[in-house]
């Protein structure tokens, strides 16, 4: 792990910021190292109402996911967002949106003050991005009557329970099972009842293919044969 992904670091660097930027005023929250392959970082925080009717939050956590392979000044603008988020949180402060004007506002005078480039969203190169883990999974592929085709990617325990129910639930043409290994099929959730999720055949071929045609007696998952 690079020195900069490290709790200890983030933490100085929260308190450098803090005091360059925000007056010191900003309470120093617990800091998390996240594994999160999706999101660089975020302030998670819990939220009650308060005794003048009005929604608050509490418990503040900064979470930086050590996933990506940043640049040591692009760790110090994720931090930097976050460290506005927070801002904004702790003093109630009611923006116009979750990036909206109040956040562009401290965006653009911190980046003015410190030569940073904090960003709204962070385009991510082809060599910061985690690295992608083969995802094995045994999915149905659903040809509709109506001539859609859907998707369900089932979770391990619940794969005959889905092949039962799916005929049951839907209007099938057909049904063809795959085992699957490609990180692809990580975007749509795992399941453990019978939901099918519309797909283009044409955008899924080339995933499919190195996938192993499966099919099922009800009891038995096996390799289909030839």
């Amino acid at each position: 792990m690079k020195q900069y992904l490290s709790i200890s670091y983030i933490r100085e660097r929260f308190e450098h910021f803090n005091q360059l930027c925000f007056e010191g005023k900003l309470p120093t929250p617990p800091i998390r190292l996240g594994r999160s392959r999706r999101v660089l970082g975020c302030v998670s925080y819990k939220q009650r109402r308060g005794a003048n009717g009005k929604k608050e939050t509490f418990d503040y956590v900064l979470r930086i996911s050590a996933c990506f392979n940043l640049k040591k000044r692009d760790m110090d603008d994720v931090i930097l967002h976050e460290m506005i988020h927070y801002y904004i949180l702790v003093n109630g402060i009611q923006d116009t949106s979750k990036h909206g004007q109040v956040f562009r506002k401290m965006m653009n005078d911190i980046n003015r003050q410190l030569g940073t480039h904090i960003t709204i969203s962070h385009r991510s190169t082809k060599e910061e991005l985690p690295e992608e883990k083969e995802h094995p999974a045994m999915i149905c592929l659903t040809q509709m009557k109506n001539g859609d085709t859907g998707i369900t990617v089932c979770a391990r325990t619940r794969i005959f329970h889905i092949y039962r129910e799916l005929p049951l639930r839907f209007d099938i043409e057909k049904m063809t099972w795959y085992f699957v290994v490609d990180p692809y099929f990580r975007r749509y959730p795992r399941s453990i009842k019978a939901k099918v999720y519309r797909v283009d055949m044409n955008e899924l071929k080339p995933y499919l293919k190195n996938a192993v045609e499966m099919e099922c007696d009800g009891r038995r998952m096996t390799r289909k044969k030839s």
